[in-house]
């Protein structure tokens, strides 16, 4: 870790006058204890700096390079939110389509039960705006239970996207869909689910092809969650905090592995948070979005009903 007296390692070229960039980052690096970061900035859609700080692997003393990947988490929904919007503007998705008469899922139901009729309301805007009726207080974030998920199926873990959609189609929702918003990963999920429907192509295969690389992005890549298969230009992840969790995947299921190398499925959190990308990645979509007109990325109506506020009492309160 950087520490006080260390000096911290920088790459990608140098500009003096926007050296205040440069003190920024090694601050943040040096003062959150962090290996290694990356910056780019751009001005009027151009990529105007693109900059590593830190290490992206401590061990080999590797240098954070400008265009070294990282896991995104949840930035990931914001890609799989404007593909969606793209098939929209395209003709071949409506947001008021339901959601479960598109996908051929059948729910996992114990016997006895039936399926929560309010499925059938749930709605593509509903889960892009985070309304589709799941509240993970009341319930679970499924995404994040793949070893007891794929028990109940009787499958081996970990439970994959279309088991986790199947066992909670046997769920009774915690709110009827539209009535408020809480953040749901199970909604994202769904969404991926969604384009694969809509274009007949995988996920990943019709983001890179179809979405990404119109805009010029193509170092970024869905991730993968051991650590031999690590993605070339990957940093290596440092846990804080809780440096260990139980495996979800890999050669030692149930044993207590590295915390980010096991202890859930990234490849099963691809729509939601399964992306790898560089800060230049980032900020290429960012520009895009920002400058719609230019990059033809999506309709001045889209952009205007994206960004529109939902009617009050649908965030919880009329604030």
């Amino acid at each position: 870790m950087a520490n006080g007296s260390q000096a911290i390692v920088s790459t990608g070229k140098k500009f003096p006058e926007l050296k205040p960039f440069d003190e920024l980052m090694e601050r943040f690096v040096r003062d959150n204890e962090i290996p290694g970061a990356a910056l780019a900035v751009a001005k009027d859609g151009r990529l105007v700096y693109a900059r590593g700080f830190g290490h992206a692997d401590i061990e080999q003393q590797h240098p954070v390079q400008p265009e070294s990947l990282f896991r995104i988490a949840s930035i990931s929904k914001s890609f799989t939110a404007t593909a969606t919007l793209q098939l929209v503007d395209q003709g071949r998705l409506n947001l008021d389509t339901p959601v479960f008469d598109l996908l051929p899922h059948k729910p996992h139901l114990a016997k006895g039960d039936s399926a929560d009729p309010r499925l059938a309301q749930v709605t593509i805007a509903h889960l892009l705006r985070h309304q589709g009726g799941w509240d993970r207080k009341e319930t679970i974030d499924p995404l994040f239970h793949a070893i007891e998920i794929a028990s109940v199926l009787g499958k081996p873990p970990p439970a994959t996207q279309d088991d986790v959609i199947r066992f909670m189609m046997g769920w009774q929702l915690d709110f009827d869909p539209g009535e408020r918003y809480v953040y749901s990963n199970l909604g994202y999920c769904l969404l991926g689910r969604v384009i694969e429907h809509v274009t007949g192509r995988a996920y990943g295969d019709y983001m890179v092809n179809e979405f990404l690389k119109p805009l010029g992005i193509e170092s970024m890549r869905l991730g993968k969650t051991l650590l031999h298969d690590r993605a070339e230009n990957e940093v290596k992840y440092y846990p804080k905090g809780d440096l260990l969790g139980i495996a979800v995947t890999g050669d030692a299921i149930g044993a207590k592995v590295s915390w980010p190398y096991g202890a859930w499925s990234i490849e099963s959190f691809d729509s939601l948070g399964g992306w790898i990308a560089s800060a230049p990645d980032l900020v290429r979509f960012g520009s895009a979005v920002d400058r719609f007109e230019q990059s033809g990325i999506l309709k001045k109506e889209t952009i205007a009903t994206m960004l529109e506020r939902p009617a009050k009492g649908h965030f919880g309160n009329d604030e």
